[in-house]
């Protein structure tokens, strides 16, 4: 087992191919998506490193086992800790929570209190922070999950629009692709 920091753009895909398999690990969106890590270096970070030289990749580290990653540690906008780990890594936690402390991204405002958000349900990852003395905040998000079995749920739509699935099987013109092309989009409308 090892840690290291972020060393090259090689990295940034290892982490993304990281965050993508974890999702077949864990059965559903526990870490983050592909598209959300993709919008924090090529949407978010970029405008913030032109700027203002803060580079997000310092503040990135790596856990690995057997030279695969099995944990990333790393600030999101605003400088908010987030841990993408393997299921079967968590005792990792406390860890990548330590050294989060110790290594908080510059994006944070000074009268922000340093933070990090935790599923309703996860309660080895609550009992980790609070253990290290963190506080419980508010709930401030909602993430909503809908099992895909027995089809979509009947409902108006406006005027134009359609809701379906998502076709998963073909390669051509991925669907997966115009999806996260489509969020990308959305978000990045959002936050500009």
């Amino acid at each position: 087992m090892t840690s290291r920091d972020y060393a090259s753009d090689a990295d940034f895909f290892l982490a993304r191919q990281f965050i993508i398999d974890s999702y077949a690990r864990f059965g559903w969106m526990y870490n983050w998506g592909q598209e959300r890590w993709d919008i924090q270096r090529y949407t978010l970070r970029t405008p913030d490193e032109l700027a203002h030289g803060r580079v997000w990749a310092e503040y990135i580290r790596f856990w690995e086992a057997d030279g695969r990653i099995v944990g990333i540690a790393h600030p999101e906008e605003g400088g908010d800790l987030w841990l993408e780990v393997d299921p079967g890594f968590r005792h990792l936690e406390d860890e990548m929570i330590a050294w989060g402390e110790r290594h908080r991204c510059p994006g944070r405002r000074e009268d922000q209190p340093f933070s990090m958000y935790v599923l309703a349900d996860d309660v080895f990852r609550q009992e980790v922070l609070e253990q290290r003395g963190w506080q419980r905040r508010e709930v401030v998000a909602h993430l909503r999950r809908n099992p895909m079995t027995g089809g979509l749920p009947e409902g108006p739509t406006a005027d134009g629009y359609t809701v379906r699935s998502i076709d998963l099987t073909t390669d051509e013109d991925s669907e997966v692709e115009h999806l996260s092309v489509g969020h990308r989009s959305a978000t990045s409308a959002l936050v500009r």
